[in-house]
């Protein structure tokens, strides 16, 4: 594992060397579209840079969470694009790869976190004008770009017992460190710019809360007024949408928030339950919540370094 967190090193050391002369990246029929950015010798066009910033909205809209502005977004979508091709790159040199075998176990695997199968994930990604042969590729790619940075933080990471016992004294009455067992119920509307569709919505949120506050289950009312009930089950503040979170923090065990206008319809919040995570949490969840934390941070150090010893070309419109 030594030799080869060395190997990532001398590639790096490699780019900086040759950053002054690199060869003019290949044309091919992808780079008919106007460049955004040069990565080494690769680049990244408009169609893959409109690809992911298209997904990425669908994405924030699906998740009820509020758009960033438009800068913004793009930035963050291009930064991560040069993240993927700068660590592809490296993996690529240091010959990582993934077994087809093992990109379809993890493919079976998401699909079934969203409580579907194989043939249920492809007609979800056909909704959202992401082809399954793509989707496919990007997970062998987060899948080789993780055996990648295992390798870099691989016998750098130590949690101790003091690390445990000191979290745990840090966080036992820390109010952000609540978590809630949050039911979102939907109404959907399938045009937001039709405010007659809008309005409709609206009454038929406010007619299931007075139902629900009435005595009927959650379940059975929205049932009633064709809406869509989820129980997210325990989440953290950070980990629900910043739409959900004051709504959410607000409310009392058992009391009902909303309706939120999101682009997808209105929310009606149903906090089931409360508690305080940390005492909910093991030695081994608080030892793995620490590593995670220690991982993360040499990560994005060591992307710094990366994007440092890298050449890297911004169109100037995205600058």
């Amino acid at each position: 594992m030594f030799k080869r967190f060395l190997s990532v090193i001398f590639c790096l050391l490699c780019f900086s060397i040759l950053a002054d002369g690199l060869p003019t990246p290949n044309k091919t029929t992808e780079q008919l579209d106007a460049v955004v950015a040069v990565v080494n010798n690769e680049l990244i066009t408009q169609n893959e840079f409109n690809q992911a910033l298209n997904f990425t909205k669908q994405q924030i809209q699906q998740s009820g969470t509020s758009m960033p502005d438009a800068k913004t977004l793009k930035t963050q979508v291009l930064n991560g694009l040069i993240d993927r091709t700068l660590q592809l790159q490296l993996a690529k040199q240091n010959k990582m790869t993934v077994s087809d075998a093992q990109v379809n176990q993890q493919i079976l695997q998401i699909a079934k976190h969203n409580n579907t199968d194989l043939a249920g994930l492809k007609a979800q990604l056909a909704n959202t004008n992401l082809s399954y042969a793509t989707f496919s590729n990007r997970i062998r790619e987060q899948m080789i770009i993780q055996q990648l940075q295992q390798s870099v933080v691989a016998g750098s990471i130590a949690v101790s017992e003091n690390d445990v016992k000191q979290y745990r004294a840090d966080h036992a009455n820390d109010a952000d460190n609540s978590q809630y067992n949050v039911a979102d119920i939907l109404i959907p509307v399938s045009d937001a710019s039709n405010k007659a569709a809008v309005n409709a919505a609206h009454t038929r949120a406010l007619e299931l809360i007075t139902t629900i506050n009435s005595g009927s289950k959650a379940q059975d009312a929205a049932a009633k007024y064709h809406a869509t009930y989820t129980d997210l089950g325990w989440r953290s503040l950070t980990d629900l949408p910043s739409l959900f979170t004051k709504p959410v923090a607000t409310t009392q065990k058992g009391g009902l928030a909303g309706p939120l206008l999101a682009p997808n319809g209105y929310h009606v919040l149903m906090v089931l339950d409360k508690r305080n995570a940390t005492s909910q949490m093991s030695d081994d969840d608080i030892r793995n919540l620490l590593a995670n934390q220690q991982a993360a941070q040499k990560i994005q150090s060591w992307l710094a370094d990366i994007h440092k010893t890298a050449y890297i070309n911004i169109s100037p419109e995205y600058q």
